[in-house]
Formats: C-alpha cells, sequence, structure tokens
C-alpha cells in the first residue's frame, strides 16, 4: 500500500495523536497490515502536530501532558475525562476541544474517503464531518470512549464490544479485530505458544514480562510493585518495563 503525499490522491487517511504507547502503535500495526495485504491502496498519514496554528499545537501538548497525569487521581483527572466525554459536556470542554480540532478538521474538510484514529478525542473531533474508523485497542472499554457517529469503532474482544453497545454505540458499527499486538510479537507465533505450553508443563522457571502504563496510575505502579516482590522470593525471571520516567526506574530500584 503506497504512502502518498498528497491527500487528493488518498483512498484513506491516519491520523496519529501521539499520545500514551498503546494509542500510535495500534495505526502502527493498521498500516504494516494494509501495507502487507493490499498494497493498491493510497494512503496519506498525518498527525496533530504536524501542522495548524501554534494555538492548537500547545492545546494538543497540553492533552499530552493531561494524560500523563489523567490517571493519578483529582483535577486533572476530571478534566481530562470531561474532554473524552463524548457528550462533550461543559463549556471548557467545548471550547478546548474547538481548539484542538479547527485545523486537522480544516485539513479534511474535502476529504471522503475513510478516516482512522485511535484515540477517543479525535474521534469526536472529526466524527461529525468525516467517515471515522476509530480503533479501540484497549480491552476496557469506559463510557468515555464511547463515541458517537463514526463509520465503525474497532475493538479487540466481543466482552469489549458488549460494552461499547452498553454506552450507545450501534451493533451494527462496532467490529471486533481480535487483539491488536505489534507484528513483530507475532512472527512464528504459533512456534511460541507451542513452546510455552511444553514450558508450562515443564515446571521449570518462568520468565514474566510486566509493563507499566506511561501514565502511571498509583494502583498500577502498588501493583506492579506487589508482583515484583512476589516474583522476586520465587525461582521466577521477569522483565519489568517502565516507559521513559527514570524516576519511577529509580522508584523501583530503591524499592
Amino acid at each position: 500500500m503506497p504512502e502518498t503525499d498528497s491527500l487528493s490522491s488518498a483512498d484513506l487517511v491516519f491520523v496519529y495523536t501521539n499520545i500514551g504507547r498503546g494509542h500510535p502503535s495500534y495505526i502502527d500495526g493498521v498500516v504494516a497490515t494494509l501495507k502487507s495485504n493490499n498494497p493498491e491502496i493510497n494512503y496519506y498519514v498525518t498527525d496533530v502536530f504536524s501542522s495548524g496554528t501554534f494555538l492548537t499545537r500547545f492545546a494538543w501538548l497540553l492533552i499530552r501532558q493531561m494524560y500523563q497525569f489523567g490517571s493519578r487521581g483529582g483535577m486533572i483527572t476530571r478534566l481530562y475525562n470531561r474532554l473524552r466525554d463524548k457528550t462533550g459536556s461543559g463549556e471548557s470542554s467545548r471550547l478546548l476541544k474547538t481548539i484542538l480540532g479547527r485545523d486537522i478538521r480544516k485539513m479534511l474538510v474535502h476529504f471522503t474517503g475513510p478516516v482512522l484514529v485511535a484515540h477517543p478525542i479525535l474521534a469526536s473531533i472529526l466524527s461529525r464531518q468525516n467517515r471515522v474508523v476509530y480503533q479501540h485497542g484497549e480491552l476496557v472499554f469506559p463510557v468515555e470512549a464511547a463515541v458517537d457517529g463514526c463509520l465503525a469503532t474497532l475493538v479487540p474482544t466481543q466482552e469489549t464490544k458488549d460494552s461499547a453497545i452498553k454506552y450507545g454505540i450501534e451493533p451494527a458499527r462496532v467490529i471486533v479485530t481480535g487483539q491488536a499486538l505489534e507484528a513483530e510479537l507475532c512472527l512464528d507465533n504459533q512456534s511460541v505458544f507451542t513452546e510455552r505450553l511444553k514450558r508450562y508443563k515443564s515446571n521449570k522457571p518462568l520468565c514474566l514480562a510486566l509493563f507499566s502504563s506511561g501514565a502511571y496510575p498509583p494502583d498500577h505502579l502498588d501493583l506492579l510493585w506487589r508482583i515484583v516482590s512476589s516474583l522476586s522470593k520465587s525461582d521466577m525471571k521477569l522483565s519489568l518495563f517502565l516507559g521513559s520516567s527514570i524516576r519511577k526506574l529509580n522508584w523501583f530500584k530503591r524499592k
């Protein structure tokens, strides 16, 4: 699937928010899969930081920072969830969404093909104007992720789809895709799966990989620490992925 520099020649547009670890990676996986399976489709890639006014870029940078702190409770969490609210309730939410969406809506106002996004704020911004395909890669589907007006909402499991329907998304517009995994993790996955089953049955020590959220919610870090502490008392091995925060890494080292 050839990437094009011209929006006018594109059949499909991918819009990145570059917020968090998972959201961008979901789109990476779709691009890689389509490039392999549908080379005849022209696609155009952009992100919310690559163009537009200083005010718009600054607003998205603010959202990125809010994501980092948005799971820690308090006022920032409430504001971040308000911004993700499908109804856009509250004047501050509508005002900020107007700022966030002004340039990207202007760029895509005449584009009639599908626009794939992986963040509910961006889906909400574009769903009234474009044919939005919103990829929700997480297994959990909170009410803030329910965006009206999308052409399709992609979810990993039937349970996730049931939650989306519960929050008002039309069943026909919710598509179960299976869990979104980075392509490199899927190479030779059948033999890896088979070898893992053999290892389980052998009673030999296992190696476990633990991943932190880039937002570092306290409950999540506490759970990670309890798992690490438990494993350290056994003969298990572990790999702990802590994102880019040196401070959090040092916290675990001190513990």
